[in-house]
């Protein structure tokens, strides 16, 4: 079978965080997947940095900068959005949470931590004479996510809050514990769930509730799984400046097309209205074998003619076999298409599940 489950190995994966690790995994690939399956956890998501936006201008700033409808953006509420160059080319992807303060509306950009200086860098360079103040909030929000098919239930039984009552997408501000947090619908991986953002002060309370109340944690080896199965591509992983963002199947969620002009949007528009298909889209596929399937992997076709290339790869409990993010060629993105991925010396059979919209898991 699969070595992945080499805990030596894998808590070298383990991510530090301040003063506390986010864990790898925590009681096993197995047991945390069927866990979030069939009842809930929580993720330590706080691997993130946050660049914050405030000023006047700061809603047609980003409303021009990037690919979503900043300034339709209703207050208290969240969106993704792509940050592209001219050729519509993704430089960045990130959640963008609109707060009402004293001083107005602020925006928060959340993103992979690695990314976050470059993207501090990138909005400073575009900024001229717009009244916008620019800041990294340190020390960096902590970040929880409650999931599973029972959480909705968990959640208000032990929070009080009516989780499956909240719109979709909006941001409340109440206290849990005394503790002041931000609480945001949140089904990213394909379950019913709330993402917490609390200052990182309170973060070894929330976790100590958490445990209290027989909530297990889930490690971010879970997380990756769950997050392939929900369609849901990783910036430094699945996509980069080399990828054009129409390529990356999330359009539908972080690209507006009623906005205005904005940078990249003339390519993007061209493939819709043009062409109305891309050459090259990131799809889901399965592979039944116990051959670990690395990244970079070549995607062949039964007539052995390359057609892609495989960019994440993660064992799925589900599939009892590899679940696995790959670009395929147009023409061979349906599901139920054969294909094959040479993995190293091997070539290993697969069968492509097709594109899949961002918050909706995969059959089993």
């Amino acid at each position: 079978m699969h070595s992945q489950n080499d805990s030596e190995v894998e808590s070298k994966r383990d991510v530090l965080v301040g003063n506390r690790t986010i864990p790898w995994m925590v009681s096993g690939l197995e047991q945390e997947y069927w866990q979030l399956h069939q009842s809930s956890g929580f993720i330590d998501c706080s691997h993130a940095q946050w660049v914050k936006l405030s000023g006047r201008d700061a809603a047609a700033f980003l409303h021009n900068l990037s690919t979503n409808d900043i300034m339709g953006l209703s207050d208290q509420h969240w969106c993704t959005t792509f940050f592209c160059d001219h050729r519509a080319k993704t430089l960045f992807f990130c959640e963008v949470y609109k707060k009402i303060s004293k001083e107005g509306s602020i925006f928060e950009l959340k993103i992979d931590a690695p990314y976050a200086p470059e993207l501090f860098a990138h909005l400073d360079k575009h900024l001229i004479s717009e009244v916008v103040t620019i800041e990294m909030l340190n020390p960096p929000r902590a970040v929880f996510l409650i999931c599973g098919a029972t959480a909705g239930a968990w959640i208000e039984e032990n929070l009080g809050v009516p989780a499956e009552q909240l719109p979709q997408r909006q941001i409340i501000e109440s206290k849990i514990a005394d503790i002041p947090v931000s609480l945001c619908t949140d089904s990213r991986l394909g379950f019913p769930g709330i993402a917490i953002h609390v200052s990182e002060e309170f973060a070894g309370q929330l976790i100590q509730l958490f445990r209290d109340n027989f909530l297990p944690q889930i490690g971010l080896k879970c997380y990756d799984t769950c997050r392939l199965e929900a369609g849901m591509p990783k910036l430094g992983k699945d996509f980069d400046n080399n990828r054009f963002v129409m390529e990356i199947g999330r359009a539908l969620e972080s690209v507006s097309y009623s906005k205005g002009c904005y940078l990249g949007q003339e390519p993007i528009v061209m493939s819709r209205d043009r062409t109305g298909f891309v050459n090259r889209s990131w799809v889901l596929m399965k592979a039944i074998s116990s051959i670990e399937i690395q990244p970079q992997s070549e995607v062949i076709s039964e007539e052995l003619a390359p057609i892609g290339i495989v960019t994440s790869t993660a064992w799925s409990p589900g599939l009892d076999g590899w679940i696995v993010g790959a670009y395929l060629r147009r023409g061979f993105q349906n599901a139920g298409t054969n294909v094959k991925i040479r993995s190293g010396d091997s070539e290993i059979e697969a069968s492509v599940l097709g594109t899949v919209a961002g918050n909706k898991r995969i059959t089993m």
